[in-house]
């Protein structure tokens, strides 16, 4: 099996060869999967997360959040934990952590993360049983294990991100879902 240091060799390098418009318009079909799904729809307290390093785009998905009157729940790396942070509006964002946009410090409405119906969840690579590869600092391991029971955890990749195994640890904690341009895995259904 492939080493994680390995694997995300391999998917940074397949991330930074895709170009700008070809992301943005993969980001864009998966959006439209998501807006698919009932429970997403329905849903009231969404953790997402702003796109970085070749990431799903996210922005666009945040904004049509927004036009609809929907409050914004998104996180902010304080030290080794994040914090997560409501807002009502995307200039309430600025470069944080690694230059990705995160809710500014200061009049924070924080959210507890046994609120959240659904969390987005970024990933380097994912595999058909749900397991998810993250860039390695742990942030958003030590997150999901925060989340209550009822959250629907839901990664989001691209095509090409999803592998048929990934090499896991005790400590990696799997999504519920991932949402591709193409298609929607289920750990038992792929």
């Amino acid at each position: 099996m492939t080493s994680k240091v390995t694997m995300r060799t391999e998917m940074r390098r397949l991330r930074q060869g895709l170009a700008p418009a070809d992301c943005a318009e993969l980001s864009r079909r998966i959006a439209e999967q998501l807006w698919r799904l009932e429970a997403f729809v329905r849903a009231r307290r969404v953790l997402f997360y702003v796109a970085g390093g070749g990431e799903v785009e996210t922005l666009p998905l945040l904004e049509r959040w927004v036009e609809g009157g929907r409050k914004v729940i998104l996180p902010r790396v304080e030290g080794e934990a994040l914090t997560l942070v409501e807002v009502d509006d995307l200039k309430q964002l600025s470069p944080g952590y690694q230059g990705i946009l995160e809710p500014r410090p200061g009049r924070d409405r924080v959210v507890p993360w046994e609120a959240i119906e659904i969390a987005l969840v970024p990933g380097l690579a994912f595999d058909l049983e749900s397991n998810r590869l993250g860039r390695g600092g742990g942030h958003y391991d030590r997150a999901l294990a925060c989340l209550g029971p009822k959250t629907l955890k839901i990664g989001l990749a691209f095509d090409f991100q999803v592998v048929e195994r990934l090499p896991m640890e005790a400590h990696d904690i799997p999504v519920d879902l991932v949402v591709t341009e193409t298609r929607m895995i289920e750990p038992g259904k792929a």
